[in-house]
């Protein structure tokens, strides 16, 4: 199959609104063989095609997390993550979905990516609440940066007071926050 055999069957996947095999079509593309036009038209689908799936995968993800199927939150916004690593909705549903499932690890991992994503920002902020008392010192020890809750309290493995139990009606009050100012 020639790259641009691949790039029509993924333009035509992409306008039948077959987003699965767009995307298949686009990954078999050999964009080095593309002209300027057909590069074009390449970076064109894929920004509409991973778009699209990006809404997807981070509908479908938040929809589960409030229906607490956490594990297929976890997948959806897995994919979703995989397409847009920086989408603070993604990364801290995903890290709430990880803690809710008791899995500390991968929740530590997507609150510092938000940590790291949006410094010096509220967002910062009620992610370092989420963290384990492990991730946190780490997280000092290796990069210098402050563990200390927005209040200016120590970390633990629960929200201190004021910020609530760490239950969806905490996190829905911590997400509205962010987006407050």
């Amino acid at each position: 199959t020639t790259a641009y055999e691949s790039l029509i069957k993924a333009v035509n996947a992409y306008n039948n609104g077959d987003l699965d095999l767009a995307s298949n079509a686009l990954s078999s593309v050999d964009v080095s063989k593309l002209t300027t036009e057909g590069k074009a038209i390449y970076d064109d689908l894929v920004e509409k095609a991973n778009g699209e799936l990006l809404r997807g995968y981070k509908t479908e993800g938040i929809s589960a997390y409030e229906e607490e199927d956490y594990q297929t939150a976890i997948e959806c916004l897995e994919a979703a993550k995989a397409i847009d690593s920086s989408d603070y909705e993604v990364l801290s549903y995903l890290a709430h979905s990880y803690r809710m499932t008791g899995d500390t690890a991968n929740a530590d991992i997507n609150f510092q990516l938000i940590i790291n994503t949006y410094p010096d920002t509220v967002r910062a902020d009620n992610a370092r609440v989420y963290m384990s008392e492990d991730a946190l010192a780490a997280a000092e020890n290796g990069s210098g940066n402050q563990t200390e809750n927005a209040d200016g309290g120590e970390n633990s493995e629960e929200p201190t007071e004021g910020e609530g139990s760490g239950g969806e009606d905490d996190y829905e009050e911590d997400y509205e926050e962010d987006y407050e100012g």
